[in-house]
């Protein structure tokens, strides 16, 4: 058995796109202060990849609040779409 690697084109409905998570925590207060309460960071001092990786500062955060969307990274529009959780 081999494997290989494909890009599969989907359409998808979403509620934005952000190129990154900061550009997110612009878009989203709760996001913002989140950061601020779990990290421990002022959201002026904060920068996206200085914690975590965006994709792992965006899943904890929607995990932790338990919220009803999720975000998906697409590598040729280099940024996230926010989805609803499957």
């Amino acid at each position: 058995m081999e494997t290989a690697t494909i890009t599969v084109k989907q359409t998808i409905s979403h509620y934005g796109f952000f190129g990154n998570d900061h550009n997110y925590g612009e878009h989203d207060p709760e996001y913002r202060q989140w950061v601020k309460k779990t990290h421990l960071i002022d959201w002026d001092d904060y920068e996206c990849g200085c914690l975590m990786s965006d994709s792992e500062m965006l899943e904890d955060f929607c995990t932790e609040n338990n919220k009803s969307f999720e975000f998906i990274f697409c590598e040729e529009a280099d940024g996230f779409y926010k989805v609803d959780k499957k």
